[in-house]
């Protein structure tokens, strides 16, 4: 299966496909949604928007809720991004469909939960374990491919 690692004919390779396709979506979402937010709450980033929205250009104190948003975006950005490349190298180990599932689908399921524990501010520690359970996953994975490179090098 070596030549085919990287197709849509493995298992494991489609399904990261789909989970990293999801992540993505919502990570760019999620930069939408923080311009929704500035804008229905004129809350924008720099004086230069205030005039386009035809108010006094000044500078405001960021919005709570505009914040909360834009910190999520980065949250994802920290975490999201970083699955995606591990998720890549991870398929290269060819590992077993279920165990690949298990992590692969885990992680976007816990980064979910992260967003909605966050956005809906459910008290900790809600969204510690929700960002743990997806730490640990990408830990997992990196090492499984430093397990299966090191042969290889020594």
């Amino acid at each position: 299966m070596g030549s085919d690692l990287w197709t849509f004919q493995n298992p494991v390779f489609s399904f990261y496909t789909l989970c990293a396709a999801v992540l993505l979506f919502k990570t760019i979402f999620m930069s939408m949604w923080t311009g929704y937010k500035r804008i229905t709450l004129k809350n924008y980033a720099w004086p230069e928007d205030y005039v386009r929205a035809g108010l006094k250009a000044e500078a405001k104190p960021p919005h709570p809720a505009v914040e909360r948003v834009r910190r999520c975006h980065q949250n994802d950005l920290e975490n999201n991004i970083p699955f995606v490349m591990i998720g890549l190298l991870y398929t290269l180990t060819n590992p077993s469909v279920l165990t690949a599932k298990l992590l692969l689908g885990g992680f976007p399921v816990f980064r979910l939960v992260h967003t909605s524990v966050f956005l809906n501010q459910i008290p900790q520690p809600s969204r510690f374990l929700a960002f743990l359970f997806a730490f640990i996953i990408n830990v997992v994975m990196l090492i499984s491919v430093i397990i299966h490179v090191l042969p290889q090098l020594i």
